[in-house]
């Protein structure tokens, strides 16, 4: 309904992805004459898989995208996203699971 991208788990959201610019949309029938400077890309937890495999499946999709896009990943206080930010966040989501009793 917003025209973004979801990525699916047995029908359910693990992460989802969008344009940069409010508000947001990424809509395939306008690809030849689209543009934008950035994605987001953020996942919402809990969710159809354990924390932190949705991470690592997010993780590993965003930095194909930039890859194939030529492009750099920053994290939500826009620093560069580091193996060490990745680490740090991961090691958030796997504490806040056990607290949850997801992990």
């Amino acid at each position: 309904a917003r025209k973004i991208y979801h990525r699916l788990q047995d029908g359910q959201v693990v992460f989802s992805v969008a344009s940069l610019l409010k508000p947001g949309a990424l809509d395939p029938a306008e690809a030849q004459n689209f543009s934008t400077p950035g994605l987001t890309v953020y996942m919402v937890l809990p969710g159809p898989l354990k924390p932190a495999a949705a991470f690592d499946t997010m993780v590993s999709t965003v930095r194909a995208l930039a890859r194939n896009l030529n492009a750099e990943v920053f994290d939500s206080r826009k620093q560069v996203f580091t193996d060490e930010a990745e680490h740090s966040q991961k090691a958030e989501i796997e504490d806040w699971a056990r607290s949850n009793h997801l992990a």
